[in-house]
C-alpha cells in the first residue's frame, strides 16, 4: 500500500495535480513493485512552502509503503525528483523526501489492518 505526498509552492491547476497524481501513482507502483491498485497519492500544491531562504519551487515528499525496501530509498529519491523536475519544474536539489517503512499491523484499511 504505498502511500505518496507531494506538497509543492508550484501552482497547478485541477488537470495537472490529477496528471501528476497518475504519474506519481504509476511510479510509486514501479518503484515498490506493488500493483497500482494499492497506491494512494495525494497531492498539494500552491502551499506556502520556503527551501534554503527562497520561495523559488520546492516540494516535500512522503514516501512510505508497508516493506519499503530502505536499500532502494536512492533509486526511488532519484526517479521521484526526475518526475518532479520535468512534470512541475522543481529541480532535484529543492526537493526533501522522507521515506518511511510502515508495519502491517499499524496501517488500518477497510475496516481492518493490513
Amino acid at each position: 500500500m504505498p502511500y505518496v505526498t507531494v506538497q509543492t509552492n508550484v501552482e497547478l491547476d485541477e488537470a495537472a495535480r490529477q496528471a501528476l497524481g497518475r504519474k506519481l501513482s504509476a511510479l510509486a507502483s514501479e518503484l515498490t513493485g506493488k500493483p497500482e491498485q494499492w497506491v494512494m497519492v495525494r497531492v498539494q500544491a500552491g502551499v506556502t512552502l520556503m527551501h534554503g531562504g527562497s520561495f523559488d519551487p520546492a516540494a516535500f515528499v512522503e514516501f512510505k509503503s508497508i516493506g519499503l525496501n530502505e536499500g532502494a530509498c536512492a533509486d526511488q529519491s532519484s526517479g521521484l525528483c526526475e518526475l518532479l523536475a520535468e512534470e512541475i519544474g522543481v529541480p532535484s536539489e529543492r526537493v526533501y523526501i522522507e521515506f518511511k517503512n510502515l508495519e502491517r499491523c499499524l496501517f488500518g484499511w477497510n475496516g481492518a489492518t493490513f
